[in-house]
């Protein structure tokens, strides 16, 4: 079975010089829009988290709606609105009981650095706890739990997303499903061969509209799978 993915992005000549100008690279060419690495074996460059912080720092993806996951830089799908209207209902309803008031923050989009994994993903909610450590651009390296919005990128959330989580060793991990209207969260991450990641989730909820979670770091917090979704 092939695994999901998203496209990698597509460098302009433009974008290319800087790097070049930057003195980022050694024996590298952009070559139909990718970045390879040249030498014996002509392959796609591979990122390190150090790279794409000094992208990130000079400008060069500004705008860009992009990830760095295992060493590449991919090209996010565009948000739908029915995406933003969730991302809006997961932060009015799970603000309250995460904050720097309960110890977390909340963050919406906003980098996570897994620096084991040479990643770099933006969930569209992190809980994170105000002690989390950082790495050296400040990023947290980890994460309470953490929330993806899948409408178009479901198999991508599910079978890519899933198992480099695992991997970062997040205890939690809720997949909001819009098409199916159902929420999936994903617990107790384990090493599986089998795995592209070498990890996966043990524990596999499906949760319907009417039913009820209560995250992992908050037993007593009480959350609707409804109060999640936007109004049909």
């Amino acid at each position: 079975m092939m695994l999901a993915t998203l496209p990698r992005h597509q460098w302009t000549i433009a974008d290319y010089e800087r790097l070049i100008k930057a003195g980022l690279f050694e024996k590298i060419e952009l070559l139909c829009g990718d970045v390879m690495l040249t030498g014996g074996v002509v392959r796609p460059y591979r990122w390190t988290l150090e790279d794409y912080e000094q992208l990130i720092a000079l400008g060069i993806l500004e705008g860009k709606h992009v990830e760095l996951i295992q060493g590449e830089i991919l090209t996010m799908a565009p948000m739908g609105e029915p995406h933003a209207l969730t991302i809006i209902h997961l932060t009015e309803t799970l603000l309250p009981h995460f904050n720097t008031n309960t110890g977390y923050h909340l963050r919406a989009q906003m980098p996570l650095a897994l620096p084991p994994l040479n990643c770099e993903p933006e969930p569209d909610i992190a809980i994170v706890a105000l002690d989390t450590p950082t790495n050296a651009a400040g990023r947290p390296i980890s994460a309470a739990l953490v929330v993806e919005v899948a409408e178009s990128s479901l198999a991508y959330d599910r079978d890519r997303k899933g198992p480099l989580y695992a991997a970062a060793g997040l205890q939690e991990y809720w997949l909001v499903n819009l098409p199916e209207r159902c929420l999936e969260v994903y617990r107790q991450p384990v090493p599986d061969a089998a795995s592209f990641s070498g990890w996966r989730y043990q524990e596999r909820q499906v949760l319907q509209e009417g039913e009820s979670v209560a995250p992992l770091i908050a037993p007593t917090v009480i959350i609707a799978v409804e109060g999640l979704l936007p109004i049909p």
